[in-house]
């Protein structure tokens, strides 16, 4: 078991490498690469996000079923930022699963790695976290609202116009 003092430094060192990469992200000043208000709503970005877990949903999901689905996809969106933040928090999504989900260790395991892997691949582009989600049946079908903040140190490199994200 490791000490108190080694897991503090490690994790100090871990966010260092966070802050350096972060400023290495950083587009010269006037040239942003991601605009704020150029991201697709956050509702249809965790629904895409979802994918994998559609298949736990019946074959027409009320409100209140795709509400608890996306809820729970949020847990693994806001767990990791950035590609190093994916092999710390695999062991505690794991548990989550397992408690929650009753999911065998393995299979828990192997999700937990698709989800944190695709946050990562896919959306690492996006520096939102996802604070509120609401499915809600209208005229058109199910709807997904979802509220999402960003973080401080993230908002610096961020501008709220409107031209298209640079990839």
């Amino acid at each position: 078991m490791q000490s108190e003092q080694t897991r503090q430094w490690r994790r100090e060192r871990k966010r260092l490498k966070r802050e350096e990469k972060r400023r290495n992200l950083r587009p010269p000043a006037g040239d942003p690469t991601i605009l704020l208000r150029a991201l697709p709503p956050m509702g249809e970005t965790l629904l895409e996000y979802a994918q994998p877990l559609m298949s736990w949903l019946p074959a027409d999901p009320g409100p209140d079923d795709l509400n608890a689905l996306l809820e729970f996809a949020s847990s693994f969106w806001n767990a990791v930022l950035e590609e190093d933040e994916v092999e710390e928090a695999i062991p505690i999504m794991v548990r989550k699963l397992v408690e929650e989900r009753q999911m065998m260790h393995t299979e828990a395991n192997r999700l937990s790695e698709v989800l944190l892997d695709r946050r990562v691949q896919l959306f690492g582009g996006d520096p939102r976290l996802v604070t509120n989600v609401e499915a809600a049946r209208d005229a058109d079908g199910l709807r997904v609202r979802a509220r999402s903040t960003v973080l401080d140190e993230d908002m610096a490199r961020l501008t709220a116009r409107s031209e298209p994200v640079a990839w």
